[in-house]
């Protein structure tokens, strides 16, 4: 079933072909995740424009932060809502670092309210420090 030249499957199409072609080429797959991990929450394109790519920096990276200084929080109330939200997040970044299609962000925006109901609990203390309401 394997081609000993390339060490990959026969049958490119399948799941255990994905899983044979990490497994023997696991230096190539690392720096395939680590590109497509910066494509899907990073959601810059060299083809944007700089001022494209600015505003998607400004808008989603705070957002980041707001869900790290919240992770304690939700770790001490209410633990199961976010693992629940972090494997979601978790099995569609999986997919996308399994797949073979160039996806460009396209399931990113499913993730979005995860990412925004985790970052409930920082954005509130911010608030309150700022008299918003």
């Amino acid at each position: 079933l394997a081609n000993n030249a390339n060490q990959t499957s026969v049958e490119a199409n399948s799941i255990w072909g994905i899983f044979n072609y990490v497994i023997h080429h696991p230096g190539q797959f690392a720096r395939l995740s680590w590109l497509r991990t910066k494509a899907f929450f990073g959601l810059f394109r060299s083809y944007y424009s700089s001022g494209h790519n600015l505003y998607l920096g400004l808008y989603f990276f705070p957002v980041y932060l707001l869900v790290i200084f919240s992770l304690k929080s939700w770790w001490q109330k209410n633990r199961n809502l976010l693992l629940y939200c972090f494997s979601f997040i978790l099995v569609t970044w999986g997919t996308v670092l399994l797949s073979c299609d160039d996806w460009h962000n396209r399931f990113f925006l499913a993730t979005m309210p995860f990412i925004y109901i985790l970052s409930l609990p920082a954005l509130k203390r911010v608030t309150d420090k700022l008299n918003i309401r």
